[in-house]
């Protein structure tokens, strides 16, 4: 739905409050990319500014369980307009926006903003660093309220028009972004953060006699993909997704390959029925550590679960 669509679905007068229509688009207006967007419309400007914390907050959460090195940074309202502007700039050396920041009270805004200051009273040593934004609240009073009309019911004064904000992450930008950022040179593939890997867990064989450990392999993503989890805020029970757990079946490439793949497929845990299977014995390893465990079949899948359930904020039941 376009934007002008949407305010035009506003422009009635409505009766309920703190609105936050949420949509994922192709952007057209400077790139063919898709876009996660949020439009919020409040009663007043306090509710406004309440709204556009709370998103603030939620787009840090995302950021930081994307493990991105990245600062919310003043910015330019620009064409958009409105009373505040915040960015979300992931620190590269790659990026294109120069940001600002404040070694001493941490303040920090786009170079744009020339006329910006901190809050330093001694005034703030500033250091550039480069930067790709990734994300961007508006807070735009009622600019645009009053060209579409959005209104809601005041049991005082008849109708009002609506306080509005807008949000949106870059879809593509931060894919790409995170290619950029979590590359790692020394092992020469991409580390996903384990809120993002396409599968929580990989499982392969490896060596001969092939088909009998692949019927080992398969099996055993069937237990982990049963492993039972109870959220922590509901504690409602629920099972992994067996969408979560993938199972390596070309076995028609060398083991030495499709161990490469798996680095880089970048799932947070790799599961190997070897050698060692045989005497009912897998190896699960960790990514990024490398780091290695020898388990039965029954203590591997204890381990993933409480090891899941850690990554996922859950608690095993």
């Amino acid at each position: 739905m376009h934007a002008r669509n949407r305010q035009n679905v506003m422009s009635s007068v409505i009766s309920s409050l703190h609105l936050k229509p949420y949509y994922s688009r192709q952007s057209t207006t400077s790139q063919i990319a898709p876009t996660e967007d949020l439009y919020s419309f409040d009663v007043d400007v306090a509710g406004a500014e309440e709204t556009f914390e709370q998103v603030c907050r939620t787009y840090h959460r995302i950021f930081t369980a994307l493990q991105l090195p990245y600062l919310q940074v003043s910015g330019d309202t620009g064409v958009m307009g409105g009373m505040r502007s915040s960015e979300f700039q992931a620190l590269s050396d790659r990026g294109e926006d120069i940001i600002q920041v404040c070694k001493k009270c941490g303040s920090a805004w786009n170079r744009e903003l020339e006329d910006q200051q901190g809050t330093c009273e001694d005034g703030c040593d500033l250091e550039e660093k480069k930067s790709i934004e990734i994300g961007h609240g508006f807070l735009l009073g009622t600019k645009y309220s009053e060209i579409f009309k959005s209104q809601y019911s005041s049991t005082q004064q008849g109708t009002e028009l609506c306080v509005m904000g807008c949000y949106g992450i870059g879809v593509t930008r931060l894919l790409a972004t995170m290619v950029d950022v979590l590359w790692q040179d020394e092992v020469d593939h991409l580390i996903w953060p384990k809120a993002f890997a396409p599968f929580s867990v990989q499982v392969m064989s490896l060596g001969k006699p092939r088909e009998e450990r692949f019927a080992k392999a398969c099996s055993l993503a069937e237990k982990i993909s049963h492993c039972m989890l109870t959220d922590a805020e509901t504690g409602r029970p629920h099972l992994l997704a067996e969408s979560d757990v993938v199972v390596d079946d070309r076995l028609w490439w060398s083991d030495a390959m499709r161990l490469r793949e798996a680095e880089m497929l970048g799932s947070p845990y790799l599961v190997i029925a070897g050698k060692k299977s045989g005497e009912g014995l897998y190896e699960l390893q960790h990514q990024p550590s490398q780091e290695k465990e020898l388990l039965s079949e029954d203590a591997l899948v204890q381990r993933l679960t409480h090891l899941l359930a850690t990554d996922q904020g859950l608690l095993a039941k």
